[in-house]
């Protein structure tokens, strides 16, 4: 379900960024043709429209990228882990015993 709901808002995101670059761009066009130029109020709708579509866009690619390079250090991390203990012989695993004086007071003097 979160999943679905990610893949939803991700194609809401990119369908308003497409609709504010074809209406900036439509806008732009209709101006050109009736007044013969670009007035500053269709420049600035444009502008907003290019800032909004980039911000979108932009953010989201940066995020998957961040959040597929820490899946990949996540998955390297635990294979190498998982590796090392199936090629460690079982006595190795296992924690020595204490001796008498460990602990944690015993380097209390080299402090």
């Amino acid at each position: 379900m979160k999943r679905k709901l990610s893949a939803l808002k991700d194609i809401f995101s990119m369908f308003t960024a497409a609709v504010m670059i074809t209406s900036g761009a439509g806008m732009s066009v209709y101006s050109l043709v009736c007044y013969g130029d670009i007035r500053t109020g269709v420049l600035f709708y444009v502008a907003q429209a290019l800032i909004y579509a980039g911000t979108l866009l932009g953010v989201n690619i940066y995020w998957n990228a961040k959040v597929q390079q820490a899946l990949q250090e996540m998955e390297l991390v635990l294979t190498q882990d998982a590796e090392a203990l199936i090629s460690e012989p079982r006595s190795a695993r296992q924690p020595a015993a204490r001796q008498c004086g460990e602990g944690w007071g015993a380097n209390s003097e080299a402090n």
